[in-house]
């Protein structure tokens, strides 16, 4: 299979499960700066203490995995159904990746949720702060002052739903199918390869490591870092990254050699167009 075959069919799956948890995240981030602007035009306070609360940013977390994570177990499986003689079911391993994305997603939550939320309230802090030392803005009455303040927070929802909802899209996809590999290839030795989305956005790091191959147990070495998967390391290799691993076995007995295999993979992939769980 041609590395451009898999990513193609990986980020059209990426551009479905991103979508949704995009809205998500922004309804949520949107609805907690509304709420910040009622209260200080309400009282002049700036104490957000009761918003982006990290109960909730964790349940949001949680979230993501689980509709990220199975989805690409699931595609990476149904694939395979069709190509592999003794048929792939994704429904007998359900249970399993369940229980592993729920693992990982509270690594993910344990990492991030306390910086995600306290970035949340210095934006607000900020905005609020800088219009406020407006004399033209202080001039307005409360309501215009509401809408305008609305109207910034609004972008910035946006914003910073996207650029969490990618990188954590990512990170949650390729562990999905890292996952669904290692079900529907229990006991082989396994071959993980770097797919990197080049369209001019990448880094520079990242397109060189295009086509690197290494056996599963083992890391990529990417910008001169040891990474397991793609979505993994440090914020340089990891902010908005939208790069994947394609896994295959190293022998099979399906197939005589992992060239012939990788070529089902990619025909799979053509045509397995996934929009549902």
């Amino acid at each position: 299979m041609s590395n451009v075959k898999w990513r193609d069919a990986f980020e059209k799956q990426r551009q479905i499960t991103e979508k949704r948890n995009t809205s998500r995240f922004t309804k949520y981030y949107q609805s907690q700066y509304n709420k910040g602007v009622d209260n200080i035009i309400a009282t002049g306070s700036t104490d957000y203490t009761s918003l982006f609360t990290i109960s909730f940013f964790n349940r949001l977390y949680h979230e993501l995995y689980d509709d990220t994570s199975m989805h690409f177990a699931k595609w990476y499986a149904r694939t395979f159904d069709k190509y592999l003689k003794k048929g792939v079911s994704s429904k007998d391993y359900i249970t399993q990746w369940q229980l592993a994305f729920g693992v990982y997603a509270d690594r993910a939550a344990a990492r991030n949720v306390t910086l995600v939320s306290g970035t949340a309230k210095k934006t607000l802090i900020k905005i609020t702060q800088r219009l406020f030392r407006d004399p033209e803005f202080v001039a307005l009455g409360a309501d215009a002052k509401a809408r305008i303040l609305k109207r910034q927070f609004k972008k910035y929802s946006r914003y910073q739903a996207l650029r969490l909802v990618r990188t954590e899209t990512t990170r949650a996809a390729n562990f999905g199918v890292e996952q669904s590999a290692m079900s529907v290839f229990p006991g082989e030795n396994l071959i993980k390869e770097w797919s990197t989305s080049i369209d001019g956005r990448e880094r520079d790091w990242h397109a060189q490591a295009n086509g690197q191959k290494v056996p599963n147990k083992d890391s990529f070495i990417v910008g001169g870092e040891s990474i397991m998967r793609p979505g993994e390391g440090s914020a340089l290799n990891v902010v908005n990254c939208r790069c994947s691993a394609i896994y295959y076995p190293d022998r099979s007995n399906q197939y005589s050699n992992s060239s012939s295999l990788l070529n089902v993979i990619g025909a799979g992939l053509a045509i397995n167009e996934l929009t549902r769980d």
